[in-house]
């Protein structure tokens, strides 16, 4: 999630559709950090009513509060730490993990790096091309990342350009000229998107969508799923997911 679009409450609600007619949404919190849930918080407050998937980890007073205003939120189980959760959905299988451990002792942790990954796949797994949702998480920080081309990944921290050197490698190996790189960024004075992280992408398909300019059709971006992960013949068989 964005940081809000202070002008113009529709705006936001463009950019995080919430439909409740059909069914609860599942919003997967990637880390409690303020510029990944204030919107909800502040301008789309029906995404406050779906389900939510939230990472167990240190948080501030403001996080705090903002969570006791969700419906119906599910914590990370502490003993799910370092395991793989599969879930299949329609012809995909979405896999979620928690990169990185909360230690109890230490009342602070880079939430950066302790948060949840999401990467999606077709049925066969270990072999077809996936798309990379690491949230804040530098790639060679988020576990059970299997070792297949990644066709779409959302860039890890807007665009940073730290842990450039473990990103150009994974650019390298599992990406080529037809991978596609979503950048989500809102004002910011860290320097998201770096323009090293734009360079060492192969190809020239990138995307980069900052939270508040004026033209809608640049805050939300709907991903046909089936152009980056093209479907298989139906004759092989889906493979159990370890959990």
């Amino acid at each position: 999630m964005d940081h809000p679009d202070r002008e113009n409450i529709e705006r936001t609600k463009s950019r995080m559709p919430v439909n409740h007619e059909f069914g609860k949404s599942v919003i997967v919190l990637s880390h409690w950090d303020k510029d990944h849930y204030w919107s909800a918080k502040k301008k789309n407050t029906d995404a406050k009513k779906s389900m939510w998937l939230v990472p167990n980890q240190w948080i501030s007073p403001q996080a705090a509060k903002f969570s006791a205003e969700l419906e119906n939120a599910f914590r990370w189980p502490e003993d799910y730490e370092g395991k793989l959760v599969g879930v299949s959905l329609r012809d995909h299988t979405v896999l979620v993990r928690k990169c990185g451990r909360h230690d109890k002792e230490i009342p602070y942790e880079d939430r950066n790096s302790t948060g949840l990954a999401v990467t999606i796949h077709n049925s066969q797994i270990t072999e077809s091309s996936q798309v990379v949702l690491p949230g804040d998480c530098p790639l060679h920080r988020i576990p059970h990342l299997p070792s297949t081309r990644i066709s779409l990944l959302s860039a890890p921290h807007h665009g940073s350009k730290k842990g450039l050197g473990d990103f150009t490698i994974f650019c390298q190996i599992y990406m080529d000229a037809d991978s596609l790189m979503l950048i989500s960024y809102g004002k910011n004075h860290y320097g998201h998107p770096d323009p090293s992280v734009k360079a060492v992408f192969p190809g020239q398909n990138i995307q980069s969508n900052q939270a508040r300019e004026s033209d809608p059709k640049h805050l939300y971006t709907e991903i046909d799923l089936s152009k980056y992960l093209p479907a298989l013949p139906k004759t092989n068989p889906r493979p159990d997911i370890g959990r």
